[in-house]
């Protein structure tokens, strides 16, 4: 479940195995293990990563289906804009299910 997680993250910022092996410290090879299944990284080397893409470790390791929205240095306004765009976001999702 790691592996999925993390490469779906690293693709979705558009980030190649190299530059994470970068970022990360590790070698290139380490994070092709992690995104094969092979291998999973430290619990420090996780909350690095969790850090770096701002989700929880119960994301990165399939334990929930829930994100965070990192919201450091927006003004109360944008913060209630965020929410509300997401509030309608949740509105789409569940009329197409009822569809």
């Amino acid at each position: 479940m790691f592996g999925d997680r993390f490469k779906e993250l690293r693709i979705s910022n558009c980030y190649t195995q190299e530059y994470m092996a970068e970022k990360l410290h590790v070698a290139f090879q380490t994070i092709s293990n992690w995104e094969n299944g092979k291998a999973v990284p430290s619990v420090e080397t996780a909350i690095q990563i969790a850090d770096f893409f701002g989700v929880g470790l119960d994301l990165l390791f399939g334990i929930g289906t829930h994100t965070t929205v990192d919201v450091t240095g927006l003004s109360q306004e944008q913060i209630i804009a965020v929410q509300k765009i997401i509030t309608l976001f949740k509105a789409q999702n569940s009329k197409d299910k009822a569809d």
